[in-house]
């Protein structure tokens, strides 16, 4: 039979020993020490000059004095000396001078942290729960990165599944964004955490994005939704040949475009293409404006026309710097052209009027002639034009001047001495107005 036992090197009673509870304390002191094992410090030199009985010791490899050689033991002092204990591998000691646990390797005392692998759950401020494993209570949570960037990852199991942020008022939900309920990226909002609104979702194959924050369709003008391309005629989508539709368009305004083959018939110019704006108050009360942006060499035009109470106005033209002056034009009596028309020849200058209004004046040199037709520079529609002629010629006053009944193309002009009444030359000045439509 061994003298100690196998793990803890307890002195064992022998048979016939004397003196046994010699033996019997010895082991209670060596238990008294190792058990529930707390030592002071692991880091002291030298022993301490007082210590108390049961006080324990780590010794550190550099300790000296009465220490010195018993590295790694426990010291323990009995009241009256040191004992020294050699620790077994797996031995542990908590060091209250550092609050820390350290365990023996076999040859050295080493620290052992918490083990946070595969944890039930942690509490950060707060307690965790069979659901919210990592529960965190502070004014806010730091994830930095370690290398060049971060990232904070949601898996889930399958598509059906939701992995997704959660935002709460009072604990209950507002907002949530994420994959909810399947592959599509979206945001719902709710305003009492029952009640929830799909506002965006993006469609995982193509991007595009759909949702009550989304317009439902290219007309849709609910207030605050994003458009789609093409909506109210903006963008590749826009639709074409439209204008005769939009008296119906009730309270919409839009962005309107065409310039297709069979284009409507109400468009200002035919064969030309347009876009433009449709202002609706009502189905019933609205106004459209038009710009011509193919189809002519002209300066660009822009147009007009309203609806009151269901009664629509004929288009009617916009005039700026680009089209003020130009060919003036008609039909069926209304102007289609320029507001001014300027031009000028051998047969002198003139000027026509939207209106239908025709200037036409010409000052005629030095001359041997008495009498002269003048060709006017631009044709009359009829023959009710006035010409008025004055003198140029100083030298010959005083001078008369008599005009025959003009035509639509020109007018005879003689010219006299008021005091001979003789047929003379002379310079003079003509003006006709009438009209050229």
């Amino acid at each position: 039979m061994s003298d100690t036992s196998p793990v803890l090197s307890l002195p064992l009673i022998q048979p016939a020993q004397a003196q046994k509870h010699v033996t019997h304390n010895e082991a209670l002191l060596l238990l008294d020490a190792v058990v529930q094992l707390a030592v002071e410090d692991r880091d002291r030199a030298d022993p301490p000059a007082q210590p108390a009985p049961g006080q324990r010791h780590i010794v550190p490899s550099w300790a000296t004095g009465g220490w010195a050689g018993e590295t790694g033991k426990v010291a323990v002092w009995d009241g009256v000396t040191w004992n020294f204990v050699a620790p077994a591998a797996g031995w542990r000691a908590e060091v209250l001078a550092e609050n820390l646990s350290v365990v023996f390797d076999g040859s050295d005392w080493q620290s052992r942290g918490v083990d946070l692998e595969d944890l039930d759950g942690i509490g950060i401020g707060t307690s965790s729960d069979a659901t919210n494993r990592l529960a965190v209570s502070s004014d806010a949570t730091l994830l930095t990165h370690a290398g060049g960037g971060h990232q904070l990852k949601l898996n889930k199991a399958g598509s059906g599944d939701t992995g997704s942020l959660l935002y709460q008022t009072d604990w209950s939900g507002r907002a949530e964004m994420g994959l909810n309920g399947s592959d599509a990226w979206s945001v719902k909002v709710s305003p009492d955490g029952a009640a929830w609104t799909t506002a965006l979702e993006l469609d995982p194959e193509t991007g595009a994005a759909g949702g009550a924050a989304v317009q439902s369709d290219v007309v849709d003008a609910t207030h605050g939704r994003l458009m789609q391309t093409g909506a109210f005629g903006l963008g590749s989508g826009g639709q074409s040949g439209h204008l005769q539709t939009y008296a119906d368009a009730g309270g919409v305004s839009q962005i309107i475009a065409d310039g297709v083959t069979g284009e409507p018939a109400d468009k200002p110019k035919a064969g030309r293409g347009h876009v433009g704006a449709h202002l609706a108050a009502s189905a019933s009360r609205w106004m459209q404006i038009l710009a011509e942006v193919a189809g002519g060499s002209d300066a660009a035009r822009l147009w007009f026309r309203r609806c009151y109470n269901g009664s629509v106005s004929v288009w009617q033209e916009i005039f700026s710097q680009g089209n003020v002056l130009g060919t003036v034009s008609q039909e069926n009596g209304m102007p289609t052209g320029a507001l001014i028309e300027r031009g000028s020849n051998a047969d002198g200058q003139y000027d026509r009027w939207a209106d239908g209004t025709q200037i036409c004046w010409r000052r005629r040199g030095p001359g041997s002639d008495t009498v002269m037709t003048w060709t006017f520079p631009a044709e009359f529609v009829n023959a009710n034009t006035a010409v008025v002629v004055t003198q140029c010629d100083t030298e010959l006053f005083p001078i008369g001047f008599v005009c025959g009944l003009p035509s639509t193309q020109n007018v005879q002009i003689a010219s006299y001495s008021m005091g001979s009444g003789n047929a003379v030359a002379a310079d003079w000045s003509a003006i006709a107005i009438g009209r050229w439509f």
